[in-house]
């Protein structure tokens, strides 16, 4: 091509002085067959330039020489030269200026042969040269485009383009990505706005480009009928063990940019309403018609913290076409507020945090309010375990402790910090708390059981076996009023917290004597017939008939009673000779 180039150089120059003679001899005819030789020559010298340089651009090369890729010692090279034009944090850049010494190259094989292993040498060969922040932002596009984007490529049609849509509604996102552009590619994309859909779109025609968005593992052509994904060079970090603290830091960042695009195209932050709970929350979403990007995005989340829902699978219409949708979802509050103050930083919530600031505002909240980012300290206040062991006993579980406290305004607390604080106020009594938990748990009210009052076996083999002693020592001279006063003595003197705290409260101190009161007749029907083996049944229903009530006991609870009190003759033949 180059000899073809100087031969019409040579022409040219013979061309010139012909061009002059004819001139002075002033032969018209020779003159305009000169004049017309020589453009000729001119528009073929500039068509073949031209050409020459399309073809350089052509054949640019968009990845190492294969003679290097074969040689460990330039690619090692290549590598070390790439990464420390990265501009980026102090803790990272110590360690990358670690690797431009000699030494570290045997360190830095592991990472050599990853990357020819999924042959990803393109990918970095594109990148060097970039600045970290140009990569970056670079990353970020990558998420964009993957959201709203499309890519057309080519060849025989000549048609190479990259196109964003973004809704007209949102002009600051579009001016922003606009910004993004012009820094990394140094071009001016075109901006286009439709009218008729209330769109407006954003367009680069320029070849290399495109090309270069495919290299990096971006695809062309019908995104949902591709599948399409977040490049693999993005979502997978080396595998390198060392210094693996300050690699993983680098991704993360990585990470965070492209999560960023993604989020801003085809996620959602919005507030959200829970009615039956009565509280305000803001919660995020991101839904695809590509499952596998949808997968990408939240194994993303996960490895940098921000856990999300399971994939959710629905179908989807729009513009009158229906089609299969994947979503992933969170309302976690301190995930929410990592995501969107902390790790990914999404644009548009600056676009939209003044918005629903004002809108909280208006019911007398802020996002302060709702997103509970500033995790409270939880150190142990011998006052604040005593409050919470009351709760306890009034509520009878943890979930509804929990409830309340928020109810009051307070912020979230763990259960295993309730049981935390409540343990360690019972040791400090001298107390065991898997005792009292046992005794205190699964006491509630409910109306569906006999008496309203629902009571686990222990406890009533407690009372029970109180009221039963109370019997005996009296030789059964005693009346119903006394042994109910005896009984609820021992109830404040005993681990029954939770009984007691019902036993003082006007509203449920009358199902805990009838309660009483019940266990009293059954036990003194059982001390009567102490020599009749009746079946549960049959107790229970000349209870019901000669005293006109309901046992709240089931069968297997008055045989396990029975087996309690009289399986051991001690206590017949107690019975037996005081009697």
């Amino acid at each position: 091509m180059v000899k073809l180039q100087f031969f019409f150089l040579l022409l040219l120059m013979l061309t010139l002085p012909f061009l002059l003679y004819t001139i002075i001899n002033l032969k018209f005819c020779t003159l305009i067959l000169s004049i017309l030789i020589l453009v000729i020559e001119i528009l073929m010298i500039i068509s073949l330039l031209v050409k020459i340089r399309k073809r350089e651009i052509d054949n640019e090369p968009s990845m190492i020489h294969n003679d290097s890729i074969n040689d460990n010692n330039k690619l090692e090279n290549y590598l070390v030269n790439s990464i420390k034009k990265y501009q980026i944090n102090k803790e990272i850049s110590e360690y990358l200026n670690e690797l431009k010494q000699p030494d570290n190259f045997e360190n830095y094989n592991e990472l050599i042969e990853y990357y020819q292993s999924i042959e990803i040498d393109k990918v970095n060969d594109k990148l060097t040269g970039f600045t970290f922040k140009q990569l970056l932002i670079l990353v970020e596009l990558i998420g964009i485009i993957l959201g709203d984007g499309h890519i057309t490529f080519n060849r025989k049609k000549s048609e190479y383009l990259c196109e964003i849509a973004f809704n007209s509604l949102e002009m600051d996102y579009v001016y922003y990505v606009n910004d993004l552009i012009k820094y990394v590619f140094d071009i001016k994309p075109k901006l286009e706005v439709r009218k008729k859909d209330n769109t407006t779109l954003l367009r680069i025609f320029k070849k290399e480009i495109i090309q270069f968005l495919l290299d990096l593992g971006l695809k062309a052509g019908n995104k949902v009928r591709n599948q399409v994904e977040i490049p693999f060079w993005i979502k997978k970090r080396p595998p390198i063990e060392k210094n693996k603290k300050k690699w993983e830091l680098f991704y993360k960042y990585v990470k965070s940019a492209c999560l960023r695009g993604l989020l801003d195209t085809d996620g959602s932050i919005y507030l959200s309403w829970h009615k039956k709970k009565n509280y305000l929350t803001i919660g995020m979403n991101f839904t695809n018609a590509s499952q596998p990007l949808v997968e990408d995005f939240k194994v993303l989340c996960d490895s940098l913290g921000i856990g999300l829902s399971k994939i959710s699978k629905y179908v989807s219409i729009k513009n009158n076409k229906r089609f299969i949708a994947y979503s992933v979802s969170t309302e976690a509050k301190r995930k929410i507020y990592n995501l969107i103050f902390e790790i990914i930083k999404p644009y548009k919530w600056v676009i939209k945090q003044p918005i629903i600031e004002e809108k909280l505002t208006e019911i007398g909240l802020s996002i302060r309010d709702i997103l509970v980012y500033e995790r409270p300290r939880r150190d142990y206040n011998r006052e604040r375990a005593l409050y919470l062991k009351l709760l306890f006993e009034k509520l009878g579980n943890y979930n509804s402790v929990r409830e309340y406290l928020i109810n009051k305004g307070e912020a979230p607390i763990k259960k295993e910090t309730i049981s935390k604080f409540i343990k360690e106020y019972l040791q400090q009594q001298g107390k065991d708390y898997e005792t009292w938990i046992r005794l205190n748990s699964n006491i509630r009210l409910d109306e569906k059981v006999v008496g309203g009052l629902r009571m686990p076996l222990e406890v009533k083999l407690i009372l029970s076996k109180h009221i039963f002693n109370v019997l005996l020592e009296n030789c059964l001279e005693v009346d119903n009023d006394t042994i109910i006063e005896y009984t609820c003595f021992f109830i404040k003197n005993s681990d029954l917290d939770r009984l007691h705290y019902l036993l003082e409260n006007n509203s449920t101190k009358d199902l805990i004597l009838d309660f009483l009161k019940v266990t009293i007749y059954l036990l003194k029907y059982i001390i009567d017939n102490k020599f009749k083996r009746h079946s549960p049944t049959i107790v229970r229903k000349e209870l019901e008939m000669e005293y006109n009530i309901k046992l709240p006991y089931h069968d297997s609870h008055i045989k396990k009673l029975v087996s309690k009190l009289f399986d051991k003759k001690k206590n017949f033949n107690t019975f037996s000779k005081e009697g």
